[in-house]
């Protein structure tokens, strides 16, 4: 489904869609997002031969979705800091395909950043 013809956008209350751009109608919807307080980035693309939804959250996890079935695949823990019972939460997010690589950033008392291997295993 990536092409121009669509675009992934994540607003709040916790869903992200896929909207046609010309008419504006929702064609997919992903749920399980914590999305009150902060602008956040999503990103997608290939697992394999599957395309793939990848969301920002303010938990302590990042979500991946089936594009076309839009069903949670994965769950992502972000790591807990030293000394803090909160853990960091995903403000953005990016896949790379080439590398199969998601990187991963919020605010966290480090300002750390996280880079994952994500594989169709």
């Amino acid at each position: 489904m990536p092409n121009s013809e669509y675009i992934l956008i994540g607003g709040l209350g916790g869903t992200l869609g896929i909207y046609e751009v010309k008419t504006g109608k929702k064609e997919k919807k992903y749920e399980g997002i914590v999305n009150a307080n902060f602008p956040l980035s999503h990103s997608y693309g290939k697992i394999g031969d599957t395309f793939h939804i990848f969301g920002g959250s303010e938990t302590e996890e990042v979500k991946i979705w089936d594009m076309k079935s839009e069903a949670i695949r994965y769950n992502i823990s972000l790591p807990k800091e030293q000394n803090n019972t909160e853990g960091s939460f995903a403000v953005c997010v990016d896949y790379n395909e080439a590398s199969q690589r998601l990187a991963v950033c919020g605010p966290n008392s480090r300002n750390a950043s996280y880079l994952y291997s994500i594989s169709s295993n």
